[in-house]
């Protein structure tokens, strides 16, 4: 049933008149045009009513007329400043009526109050995000997030799409200091830490949650793409990396991260030629093996073998542009000039013409 008619049917200040439940209970029923009947005579015996504005708001919005709707919604705001029941349920309203930052202010009035119920900080938080408040949003957020694991990881997945990172820490922060360890939310934590570049703490967190879950593949995913910030941590980062692919031999992805992190401690490393051609293996259109690969052979100065493999990974992700700007260099080394200069002008392409020469 609709949670705005139960909400005026319950609340206290209610004008208890015939007409206002039967309007209600016709609102509550579908029928509009008894309803607005109703409602409307209820607005003439009773104007400083603001349940039946606000009631009635409802049932212009559904019938499609929105300067009504919005009319009548003004009116119900009159009498809603000491009225918090009142408040949530024109804050119902703007929310179906897409007026986000109205439903966002008025559900806060509520959420303040003693009889608001647990989820009344989550729906400010939503709503202050869909109307761009960032700032209104993230302490109403940090509270939701206090109070329950999942909606403070629900909202800060909206924070972390918008790119807003710092943001999204504090509301996980929040979560964490309630959540203790939850691995969600550190995973979250660490992605957050990513985006604001504070690598040493994003890998903290990301070898938190392999500690806690070693079954979740998104924080092996992260630390392959931060082993030049691992540090002291590369060899934690190896030993996990070697157990997450010892324990899934089929997985492509844990055979090319244990070869990096090999890699990243010692370029020299023969083990990862043969894990770096079991991934491609396991998996031909992995194309970070074969770029991956490729690398290794251009390292080693097998340059028709590293072209193969690089030409492997353009063909799989013509979007990444690294695979273009190595696949430029080796081509340089054979003396394919035409083949180097095209590679390198995709290059360029796909990052805004940043990079230099790759000869």
């Amino acid at each position: 049933m609709f949670v705005l008619v139960v909400v005026l049917l319950f609340a206290p200040a209610v004008d208890t008149s015939v007409l206002l439940k039967k309007g209600l209970l016709e609102l509550q029923q579908g029928r509009l045009t008894e309803a607005r009947a109703d409602l409307l005579e209820a607005s003439k015996s009773d104007p400083r009513n603001g349940y039946v504005w606000s009631a009635l708001a409802e049932v212009y919005l559904r019938n499609h007329e929105p300067a009504l709707a919005a009319s009548a919604a003004a009116q119900a705001e009159k009498y809603s400043q000491d009225n918090p029941l009142l408040s949530h349920a024109l804050a119902l309203y703007y929310s179906r009526a897409g007026e986000y930052a109205k439903a966002a202010a008025d559900e806060r009035r509520y959420a303040g109050s003693q009889g608001a119920d647990p989820a009344a900080n989550t729906r400010v938080a939503r709503w202050f995000l869909q109307a761009a408040d960032v700032q209104a949003a993230v302490p109403f957020a940090e509270k939701a997030a206090a109070s329950d694991e999942s909606t403070g990881f629900e909202l800060a997945q909206i924070l972390l799409k918008q790119q807003r990172f710092t943001e999204a820490a504090q509301v996980l922060e929040a979560g964490l200091d309630t959540h203790k360890g939850e691995a969600q939310l550190t995973l979250a934590l660490g992605v957050a830490r990513y985006g604001q570049r504070r690598f040493e703490e994003a890998i903290e967190r990301f070898l938190d949650v392999i500690r806690a879950d070693p079954t979740i593949e998104q924080p092996y995913r992260f630390l392959g793409r931060m082993l030049d910030q691992a540090g002291s941590h590369l060899d934690e980062i190896i030993a996990d990396a070697e157990a997450w692919a010892n324990k899934n031999p089929e997985n492509s992805d844990a055979q090319v991260l244990v070869a990096k992190a090999l890699l990243a401690r010692n370029s020299d490393d023969a083990r990862a030629d043969v894990l770096l051609r079991r991934a491609a293996g396991l998996q031909p259109d992995n194309w970070e093996a074969h770029y991956q690969l490729g690398i290794l052979l251009e390292s080693k100065h097998q340059y028709e073998a590293a072209a193969e493999q690089l030409n492997k990974a353009v063909e799989l992700n013509d979007r990444e542009p690294m695979p273009h700007y190595h696949l430029s260099r080796v081509y340089n080394r054979l003396g394919k000039t035409g083949l180097a200069q095209a590679e390198l002008k995709r290059h360029r392409e796909l990052t805004g013409g940043v990079g230099g020469d790759p000869r």
